[in-house]
């Protein structure tokens, strides 16, 4: 690596630049798209509420069944994790 900048430091630091520029955008959209995951997972959850089947919702939302499976389940686990810190008490 000393060598490429020995050789190119131009291009190297100018490389380096933008290797930091693109790491930031990528942990901003990173970021970006956490926050609509879990948004997606609280519609997912007022819908299941509201009735409807697991089915529907994936077809009213756009997104494969497994998707919503994968969020019920995760919020299955999470009512048990709760129940259990409160029978702990």
């Amino acid at each position: 690596m000393l060598a490429v900048l020995l050789d190119q430091p131009d291009q190297a630091i100018g490389a380096a630049t933008e290797l930091d520029r693109v790491r930031s955008q990528l942990d901003r959209l990173g970021a970006a798209v956490r926050h609509e995951q879990d948004a997606l997972a609280g519609l997912v959850r007022r819908l299941a509420a509201a009735g409807l089947a697991d089915v529907q919702i994936a077809e009213l939302a756009g997104i494969p069944l497994a998707e919503v499976a994968r969020h019920r389940a995760a919020d299955r686990d999470a009512a048990v994790r709760d129940a259990g810190r409160r029978e702990d008490r």
